[in-house]
């Protein structure tokens, strides 16, 4: 599923059919997979394909190995790492977090992530494509001001003299 060291030499020993089992090489890659075809006209996916509301696309296209997705007790525990809310002091502190789990529990967390990635994608690369457009066009005594909350930070009014 992903291209990592040594993985597309193993995929390629054990003659996995490109088509079946593809080797992405970047996490986009994935996502467009699983989204319909991209409207030339506006440069974009449908909004239902990229809420996951269509029913023609998602991710039920992308096929897994059944190595990939054993959760029994028989399966080798795989290491691996994600971020997680721990709360310190009292205040919550994203974290990477190792894991040690078989890898079908791994591959559905990755699922998961995956189900909300192409909306959020496409939705950072609009914003960041608007904001090069008003820059770009931005007039004479004007200004531009981005507030960016994603972390829930505060944001306190100062007045300079």
């Amino acid at each position: 599923m992903w291209k990592e060291k040594g993985l597309v030499e193993t995929l390629k020993k054990k003659n996995f059919e490109q088509n079946l089992y593809p080797v992405y090489e970047h996490l986009t890659d994935i996502a467009v997979a699983t989204l319909c075809d991209n409207d030339q006209d506006n440069n974009s996916y449908s909004k239902a394909c990229l809420d996951r509301e269509c029913s023609k696309f998602g991710l039920s296209l992308l096929k897994f190995t059944d190595e990939e997705l054993n959760v029994s007790d028989d399966a080798p525990n795989v290491s691996w790492e994600r971020y997680e809310y721990i709360f310190v002091n009292s205040k919550k502190k994203l974290t990477l977090v190792r894991k040690c789990t078989k890898p079908g529990d791994m591959f559905n967390y990755f699922r998961e992530l995956l189900d909300k990635f192409a909306g959020h994608q496409f939705r950072a690369q609009w914003q960041n494509a608007q904001l090069k457009c008003l820059k770009e066009n931005l007039l004479p005594n004007h200004c531009i001001i981005i507030h960016d909350y994603s972390e829930n930070y505060g944001c306190k009014e100062k007045f300079e003299l």
